[in-house]
């Protein structure tokens, strides 16, 4: 087992450390290969000879190695978030969900379209495209009612004809330019289902 020959040390062999470490011989040898100049031997193995390691500096030391790996992979994920928002400018800088893996994504994204399909039995959820036609029915409705708007009120109101076109055109593009700024929100929104 291990012997202390400093004072708090813990002395060990490349078996017993990769047992402590709850890791494979393989393992611990690839770590040393790797990082050959830093790891911390005691005294090198050779034929008939065990490797010496002081287990608590083995621990320390790797226990370094994967809070730097931590490190890259937090970095990596606040670079990849950075892009998305910059990608993505709508996108909300709170959300969660960027620093989710792949994995992790999908699952959330499955938990919520189980979430979804339930409220939709239930009621509580109207389908995209249901909500889609109520809206164009409603907007189609209202731009009859807006394009017959300068007759009427020109007939109430005993306006000439100048004035009934001036009414026209200002309905026609503020008609327009709802149906511009709906196409684009059309188009934002297909390219980010995309």
């Amino acid at each position: 087992m291990a012997k202390a020959t400093e004072v708090g040390a813990a002395i060990v062999n490349l078996e017993e450390m990769a047992e402590i470490m709850a890791t494979t011989v393989v393992t611990l040898r690839a770590k040393m290969r790797e990082h050959a100049d830093d790891f911390p031997i005691v005294e090198r193995g050779s034929n008939g000879q065990a490797y010496k390691f002081d287990a608590v500096k083995v621990r320390d030391f790797l226990d370094g190695l994967a809070a730097a790996d931590a490190a890259k992979v937090d970095a990596r994920a606040a670079e990849l978030k950075a892009w998305r928002l910059e990608l993505f400018p709508g996108t909300d800088p709170a959300d969660e969900t960027l620093e989710l893996s792949p994995l992790q994504r999908r699952q959330e994204l499955d938990a919520i379209r189980v979430a979804d399909q339930v409220s939709e039995r239930r009621g509580q959820l109207t389908p995209t495209d249901q909500v889609a036609n109520a809206v164009r029915d409603a907007l189609a409705a209202l731009r009859g009612q807006l394009l017959a708007l300068p007759d009427d009120v020109a007939r109430e109101l005993d306006l000439d004809r100048e004035t009934r076109t001036a009414i026209r055109d200002r309905i026609d593009t503020a008609l327009a330019d709802l149906a511009s700024a709906l196409k684009r929100k059309e188009t934002y929104v297909i390219n980010r289902a995309a």
